[in-house]
């Protein structure tokens, strides 16, 4: 995934797009990935679909810092597959 963000060759100004284009400037947001989702939600949804198009069934999104989240997720996708797996976190 970060991989192919990189390779949009985005700018600061992506990364800020409209929403955060007059706060915190002296913060960089370029290279924070995260924020993507709130103000490049094309991009990502347009990588997710590179995905699904290529014959994915699940996808499956990792975080390191949310620990809870990550299993609740986990939780969610045993759920839908309806069978034992093994996953890491």
């Amino acid at each position: 995934m970060g991989t192919m963000i990189q390779r949009k060759g985005l700018t600061e100004g992506d990364f800020r797009g409209d929403r955060f284009i007059d706060r915190d400037k002296d913060l960089n947001l370029q290279g924070n990935n995260e924020v993507l989702n709130l103000t490049q939600a094309n991009i990502i949804k347009e990588i997710h679909s590179s995905f699904l198009d290529v014959g994915a069934d699940l996808l499956l999104i990792e975080t390191i810092f949310d620990t809870l989240n990550a299993k609740a997720a986990v939780y969610a996708i045993k759920q839908y597959c309806g069978r034992k797996m093994l996953i890491f976190l």
